[in-house]
């Protein structure tokens, strides 16, 4: 594992490593079968790695940045989060990790390659839609019951000169003004999860995702409104869908589903294995 903070390769117990990525990609507070939902799909992203897919970073097989990786907690990152639950918390997780040891998600007898995200906003995406390619396990499904999550919406306003500036500072050709934005800015496109395929801004044609990254959005998941004024973009969900909601996985849990009934609604197809 190379410690991307602290720049150097240590070796690592599988279940260990599993154990640091459960407390940095799931509060400890979610339900237990929705932690050993997650301590599998952390599981299996090692092992996927394993089978010739190393990270490469300071010759390791993974490394900590959770955007090139997974999100990692070390001892002290845990006790800095959960502080005087730190002990309880240690004992829930490491009873998700133990209640899974060993366990990973296949295809085909094959390490998955495995995705998961922190709300869906009711519906997952198709990993064809958002990669290169897609996978048979990786299509959209529903994730129900996710309303109540904290990101389940959220929005960003700017003017509309802010909004028109971005676009002609990165878009040359777009040519869009202040006063020209509700008129010239449109989504002209939608995936059947909702999600944005394509806007037309101006002169120019932007995947939702270019939209995304260029204003900080939640997802890819969003609806404009216009005023006087301002640019007003809401959003729903949080994260790039694709793969197990981990909000939605909590919402299954709470339903009195078990992780392997969890993690076959999110990953179509597959099996559960224990190969370690």
């Amino acid at each position: 594992v190379y410690d991307t903070e602290k720049k150097q390769t240590i070796q690592m117990d599988l279940e260990q490593y599993t154990f640091n990525v459960l407390s940095g990609e799931m509060p400890a507070s979610y339900e237990l079968e929705a932690l050993k939902a997650q301590a599998i799909a952390a599981r299996t992203l090692a092992a996927y790695k394993l089978q010739g897919h190393a990270c490469g970073r300071g010759g390791a097989t993974v490394c900590t940045d959770f955007t090139h990786c997974q999100a990692y907690d070390d001892e002290e990152g845990q006790r800095a989060k959960w502080g005087a639950q730190y002990e309880a918390y240690s004992q829930k997780l490491w009873q998700a990790v133990n209640g899974t040891r060993g366990e990973i998600i296949t295809y085909g007898g094959e390490p998955i390659t495995v995705f998961y995200h922190s709300t869906s906003g009711g519906v997952t995406e198709d990993a064809a839609n958002v990669f290169s390619h897609g996978e048979p396990y990786l299509v959209s499904v529903p994730s129900a019951g996710e309303e109540s999550a904290p990101k389940y919406k959220d929005q960003v306003t700017l003017t509309r000169a802010q909004f028109a500036s971005a676009i002609n500072r990165l878009y040359a050709n777009a040519k869009v003004t202040a006063a020209s934005v509700e008129s010239s800015v449109k989504v002209s496109e939608r995936y059947a999860s909702g999600r944005v395929k394509t806007l037309k801004a101006g002169n120019v044609t932007l995947t939702g995702q270019q939209v995304r990254t260029l204003f900080s959005l939640n997802s890819t998941h969003f609806n404009l409104s216009f005023t006087a004024d301002s640019v007003i973009i809401e959003t729903i969900g949080y994260g790039h869908g694709v793969g197990m909601s981990q909000v939605g996985a909590n919402v299954m849990a709470k339903e009195n589903n078990g992780y392997k009934e969890i993690l076959a609604h999110y990953f179509q197809g597959v099996t559960i294995e224990k190969k370690f």
